[in-house]
């Protein structure tokens, strides 16, 4: 499990031993859960392992790694509010804003949400960090839409 989330704080802290460890079990957890497609359960221990970091949570390298699978697990439960919810506190976390899966993701929510200047927004900056091929495995309207809001190259 080491190296599955950041031990490192926003000031230099290390995350203990123990708490690193419980977290990273969760988190594990959770991640095994998703895989297999079991979201409640997932929820559930990504939620856990996000509890047993110390306060404020969003100052640990580790609360971006568990937030985005969070926002995953709802996405693919189809839970859009709450993935929602998940990605806005993940970009209050170490590492998170420019993060092209994150941007993705948030854009992709905004717009089943119905949120268009903001999916437009989240969809440009996923392309602008991670190019047409973070777009590969997801559904073509994403890139329809994106490529819809930016403007072609001028040469």
């Amino acid at each position: 499990m080491e190296g599955m989330l950041g031990r490192w704080g926003a000031n230099g802290d290390i995350l203990d031993g123990a708490i690193y460890s419980a977290a990273a079990r969760l988190y594990a957890e959770g991640t095994a859960s998703l895989q297999r497609g079991d979201f409640a359960s997932a929820v559930h221990a990504l939620a856990a392992a996000g509890d047993a970091l110390p306060r404020p949570f969003e100052n640990w390298d580790a609360s971006t790694r568990i937030l985005a699978q969070l926002a995953e697990a709802y996405w693919r439960a189809r839970a859009y509010p709450q993935a929602l919810t998940a990605l806005h506190h993940a970009m209050h976390c170490p590492h998170a804003i420019g993060d092209p899966w994150l941007h993705l993701r948030l854009g992709q929510v905004q717009l089943e949400l119905g949120k268009l200047p903001q999916a437009s927004d989240e969809l440009a900056r996923a392309y602008m960090g991670g190019g047409r091929e973070i777009f590969a495995e997801e559904d073509p309207k994403y890139f329809t839409h994106v490529q819809s809001v930016l403007d072609p190259p001028v040469d």
